[in-house]
């Protein structure tokens, strides 16, 4: 009896604290700690209470079911606040604001229950994580949700700052990444000005995450071997992705009601005919581009799968498509319209041929894994990085270029035309003029699978980063 006693309390229990509750943040870190979960570990997920308070209780009950207890931090925001035009100021302020909160939540843990946090999960971009760690006296691990192309970009941006702003030439230094213009460098970076807010606020985050004992990385070595080697000078970085959504137990699933009308619609499409369509949940189209990607996509001729969420427009304002294009489409049975879809699922339906994407970094993972070709349209922050990467460094992309060959600004920056966008979407959906990147894309989605299987490079980083866990914690290690 005195060993069970003894076992629970020295098991590890993680707090996870992910950035402003963003879908993008919080996905690989709630796919992070299911793993966890399931290797035994407590988990206790912090949100934002200005995103608590739209979960559902019902669906909480699945991540109880799972081991893992979700509950709401103060952070100073309420949630009409994250969609004013200053959202990015307001979730860097709410994620320095969350540090007392944290701390309350850990002890009142350690008060109520003979299972403390013994360490803290913190997204990179939350500087007070490793505060709460010192505060609390327990182990802090970083965690970075993007590309290792991205986290280097970063350090070479605020490491050579004043070169950068002064030349504003093309980036060269980072391995493993093609050449880049200063343009697609990670939107808040572009200042490369230590007194402007959000170059500071990522310096400093940046700063303190440099000198954590430990950083997951939502990547994997096979895809950015080169990369990671460079991020890596202080041996303290480990890949372990990709991350990817479980069914009915993602970050999409506890925000979002579920559906399975659009796979069922699916199910009744050829194999690789479909398109699926997704700008992510925060790029913004004007109503009139935003006709230009309907009349494209209807001219194309091929079948579709859009999600069209609320908001999507510029302003706020719900999508607004020219009139009677959704019903056309629709009751021919060529286009199905959704306001989400459970990504990870559509994407690996056999229907899927390809992938109309703004770039998000979970997107591209999960398209990776699916095997599905991509045709990119970044919108900001590090998609641009993304979209160079699928296309020159991994061909597994195709994008949208100038007369001259050149890679066309970001979404919203440039208007692309009706025939523009028609002519990507029929080379990418033609067997015949794709089967190179297609070939690429499944041999991609082989290595992704193989990387997550027992003996792959992620299996093994987490399997040591779990041991380490126990270990940490005087537990003992999970068989």
């Amino acid at each position: 009896m005195a060993d069970e006693e003894q076992r629970r309390v020295s098991r590890p229990h993680v707090l996870a604290v992910s950035f402003a509750g963003l879908p993008g943040h919080m996905i690989p870190l709630t796919s992070l700690c299911l793993d966890l979960a399931e290797a035994g570990v407590a988990i206790t997920v912090a949100y934002p209470n200005s995103y608590f308070k739209r979960l559902e209780p019902a669906k909480l009950d699945v991540y109880a079911s799972a081991g893992i207890r979700v509950v709401g931090v103060c952070d100073g925001l309420a949630y009409q606040e994250y969609l004013s035009p200053d959202t990015p100021r307001q979730q860097c302020e709410a994620s320095i604001k969350i540090e007392d909160g944290l701390v309350e939540l850990a002890r009142a843990i350690a008060a109520e229950s003979d299972s403390p946090i013994t360490c803290i999960i913190y997204d990179i971009f939350v500087p007070s994580g490793s505060s709460v760690a010192k505060r609390l006296g327990i182990h802090e691990v970083g965690f970075w949700t993007q590309s290792a192309v991205s986290l280097a970009a970063h350090l070479v941006a605020i490491e050579k700052h004043s070169s950068l702003k002064d030349s504003r030439s093309e980036i060269t230094s980072i391995p493993g990444c093609p050449a880049f213009p200063f343009r697609e460098l990670p939107t808040f970076l572009q200042s490369c000005d230590p007194s402007e807010y959000y170059f500071a606020y990522l310096t400093r985050c940046f700063d303190i995450a440099m000198r954590c004992p430990r950083i997951l990385i939502n990547t994997f070595c096979e895809l950015e071997a080169e990369t990671l080697d460079f991020v890596n000078k202080n041996k303290n970085v480990y890949a372990v992705g990709p991350l990817l959504p479980e069914p009915g137990r993602s970050f999409g699933d506890l925000i979002h009601s579920s559906t399975d009308e659009c796979l069922r619609w699916l199910d009744k499409q050829k194999p690789s005919s479909v398109l699926y369509v997704s700008f992510g949940s925060i790029a913004m189209i004007s109503e009139a581009q935003l006709a230009e990607v309907a009349a494209a996509l209807e001219s194309s001729e091929c079948a579709f799968l859009m999600v069209v969420r609320t908001a999507m427009m510029e302003g706020g304002e719900d999508a607004r498509f020219p009139m009677g294009f959704r019903e056309r489409l629709f009751e021919s049975g060529r286009a199905f319209f959704v306001e989400w879809a459970p990504q990870s699922q559509v994407l690996s339906h056999a229907a899927i041929g390809g992938f109309f994407t703004h770039c998000g970094w979970n997107s591209i993972l999960e398209g990776i894994r699916a095997g599905v070709p991509f045709l990119c349209w970044p919108y900001f922050a590090d998609q641009l990085l993304n979209c160079r990467c699928l296309v020159k460094a991994w061909g597994i992309g195709r994008e949208f270029m100038d007369d001259s060959g050149s890679p066309l600004p970001p979404m919203g920056a440039y208007f692309i035309t009706r025939d523009a966008i028609e002519e990507k979407v029929r080379g990418l959906m033609d067997p015949s003029s794709s089967s190179a990147l297609r070939e690429q894309c499944m041999q991609k989605s082989v290595v992704a699978a193989q990387t997550l299987s027992k003996d792959g490079s992620s299996y093994e980083n987490l399997r040591s980063f779990i041991s380490w866990l126990y270990d940490a914690s005087g537990g003992n290690k999970p068989v």
